[in-house]
């Protein structure tokens, strides 16, 4: 469950870069320190979630959803602050899942997020739960919008090059000169595809506070667009 005033942030990992507790943590402290404004009071900070969508095995539990706070050493019933908070879903763990129950709310939205669902099984979804449905539509809406469209084009053409680009390097005995060129070609990517994203927005009318939430760029960034 979400609550109302925390912000959430979720990313999507594809690959295992060996790194996702340390990545998730730059998210939230990311998130984090644009929670307040200079003057204001560290009380108003809102509860920050990320929730790392991944499509490989990462941590080594049985359950393909965990979640993680703060706690003390010797006392793991005492939770410091709430403020921290990381969730993950491993796509592959749920794929394994026997019995999976259409009455629980994250079995369904995991039945629509996963490729591998069937169709008449994602529709069954979608007549149970009507979050779900608005979130599709909304999503479908936002695929036929070309600029939008146009920036996550190049966000997952870039993704492929990157996967393509693992498997030669490792093939051809290059990994390590290959992934740092690959790297930087895949974060120049991202980012023309947010700045791509930002001008949509920007000529939209929307206000400078949703595209920086939306893209990440910087409000400096966004004027110079």
């Amino acid at each position: 469950m979400i609550e109302d005033n925390s912000k959430t942030d979720i990313e999507v990992q594809l690959t295992n870069e060996y790194n996702m507790e340390r990545r998730s943590l730059h998210y939230w402290a990311r998130e984090y320190s644009r929670g307040i404004s200079e003057g204001r009071d560290y009380g108003e900070m809102p509860k920050v979630i990320v929730i790392n969508i991944l499509d490989f095995v990462y941590i080594p539990l049985e359950e393909f959803y965990t979640s993680f706070h703060i706690y003390e050493d010797r006392h793991k019933e005492y939770m410091l602050t709430d403020a921290l908070e990381m969730r993950f879903i491993e796509v592959v763990k749920w794929r394994r899942l026997k019995d999976k129950d259409m009455n629980n709310p994250l079995h369904r939205w995991m039945t629509c997020f996963d490729e591998q669902s069937p169709a008449e099984l994602i529709e069954e979804v979608l007549s149970m739960d009507t979050a779900i449905r608005a979130a599709q539509e909304k999503m479908a809406l936002i695929m036929r919008d070309p600029g939008l469209l146009h920036a996550y084009d190049l966000y997952e053409q870039t993704r492929m090059d990157y996967q393509i680009g693992i498997k030669g390097a490792r093939l051809e005995g290059e990994r390590k000169g290959r992934l740092a060129g690959i790297q930087e070609g895949r974060l120049a990517g991202i980012q023309e595809g947010r700045r791509e994203m930002a001008r949509n927005m920007k000529a939209d009318g929307e206000v400078v506070e949703k595209i920086i939430r939306y893209t990440g760029l910087s409000t400096d960034e966004i004027a110079r667009l």
